[in-house]
């Protein structure tokens, strides 16, 4: 067997393995799908691969965090935090109601799971303290998150408890001026051309 066919068995592999973990969680999980809501600075809908998750929280959560998945999607980000079960309850925000609605459906029967259809800025919950997103905005709609994302967690007190995994962090220098901000390169896999940050608080 050639290299290049290794390399696309082990592909199809994966993607096998991924279809059956997403079907254990109610669904398929996975693939891009084009926003509906360009216009408003949201961008297109990607799922995270497994393989990469624990390296991506696996360090970061403990037992009893509460998980916010900033843009959902089809929640694969969700099926991972649930099966890792370190999370005492798992929120994901997703801005398109239709998507928010299949995930929803997804997990009727969990109740540590709640998925909120709407704007990310007005639906963080105060409980959340760790939040992950795949460049969940353009440009000037992150720079508003990161506004309301510092003002809402140091208004309750907590801003130095809660840690923010970043992947494909196109806007991550947001993150490195905002007072207090501690941002982290996530080591990943040679070759994962998405880079990772992990964003962390000063106690003021």
């Amino acid at each position: 067997m050639t290299t290049s066919s290794r390399s696309g068995s082990s592909r199809a592999g994966r993607r096998w393995a991924s279809l059956l973990r997403d079907l254990r969680h109610g669904g398929l999980a996975g693939g891009v799908r084009q926003t509906r809501f360009a216009d408003f600075g949201a961008t297109d809908t990607v799922s995270t691969s497994y393989e990469l998750l624990p390296l991506l929280l696996g360090p970061v959560l403990v037992d009893g965090d509460v998980f916010v998945d900033v843009g959902c999607g089809r929640g694969r980000v969700l099926n991972w935090v649930v099966e890792d079960g370190r999370a005492a309850s798992v929120f994901g925000l997703e801005l398109d109601k239709v998507i928010a609605a299949s995930v929803a459906r997804r997990f009727t029967d969990r109740l540590d799971v709640t998925i909120v259809a709407g704007d990310a800025l007005g639906s963080l919950p105060d409980a959340g303290s760790v939040f992950y997103m795949w460049h969940p905005f353009e440009r000037p709609l992150m720079a508003r998150f990161v506004e309301t994302f510092l003002r809402k967690y140091r208004c309750l007190g907590r801003l130095n408890e809660v840690r923010l995994v970043y992947h494909n962090c196109l806007h991550a220098d947001l993150w490195e001026s905002a007072a207090g901000a501690r941002v982290t390169p996530i080591e990943l896999p040679a070759g994962e051309r998405h880079k990772a940050v992990l964003v962390t608080f000063l106690a003021e």
